[in-house]
């Protein structure tokens, strides 16, 4: 079967399945692709479904899709994530719609001919209208992180105007960058211990990462990757709270 054969089937059930899971499902559909890229086969789309079911798992969920090969010729990007070792370009992740608490590992990566692909890097939702449908205290962003693990940027997905996260390439093989999709109530990201109560065992947690130079710092609440006075203004701003019964 040809690749877009493939593609084609691929979308098809994709969007069954979606149709086929429950109402309270969150799909975002993302898309990445190189800025007058020259090559058609790009776009690539990935697609993170926060998923409102019971059976739901973190792991590898039955109704998750592999990463289709990619092209045989020609330079290319993908998006995917790794779950349980299995490359998924649609991945489902339990999701609770009171009280969400949800990330989504997505690793970019640059495959093709030498020297590697080289231009402007264009990962955008393209389905933003669903975000008017949620919880406006959710913080709902991605943060993205260069191959040897550096905070690179942060676009909160409620706030920016064309819900795209722009970099630049130059000659680049492998994965190239790793982007994390977070959606949390601000309480459940308060809530450091998950003890379901923000107390002071949670501040306690927050003064251990206090200004610390840390990769990916667990008390970093509002996505900057780092630990200061915002963090705790939010952490203060949910102090007692129950994040069970939001």
């Amino acid at each position: 079967m040809k690749i877009g054969s493939k593609l084609a089937v691929i979308v098809a059930v994709a969007a069954w399945f979606e149709g086929a899971a429950a109402a309270g499902n969150l799909p975002l559909h993302f898309r990445i692709s190189l800025e007058q890229a020259p090559n058609p086969f790009m776009p690539d789309t990935f697609r993170a479904i926060a998923a409102d079911r019971s059976d739901a798992r973190k792991g590898y969920d039955p109704l998750d899709v592999l990463q289709p090969p990619g092209p045989p010729t020609g330079d290319y990007l993908q998006a995917m994530s790794t779950d349980t070792g299995r490359q998924l370009t649609i991945d489902y992740r339990p999701f609770d719609p009171t009280a969400p608490d949800v990330t989504f590992p997505i690793d970019i990566v640059a495959s093709g001919q030498n020297p590697g692909v080289s231009g402007a890097v264009v990962f955008e939702l393209t389905n933003s209208e669903l975000l008017e449908d949620t919880n406006a205290e959710w913080m709902v962003y991605l943060k993205r992180y260069e191959a040897g693990g550096a905070f690179a940027g942060k676009l909160d997905l409620r706030t920016s105007q064309d819900h795209k996260m722009r970099w630049l390439l130059s000659d680049a093989k492998g994965t190239l960058a790793a982007i994390l999709l977070i959606i949390r109530e601000p309480c459940a990201a308060a809530d450091l211990d998950g003890s379901g109560v923000v107390t002071l065992a949670d501040l306690e947690l927050m003064a251990a990462d206090w200004h610390a130079s840390l990769s990916r710092p667990a008390a970093d609440l509002d996505g900057d990757d780092k630990v200061d006075l915002s963090d705790l203004l939010m952490l203060a701003d949910n102090w007692l709270c129950d994040c069970r019964q939001n």
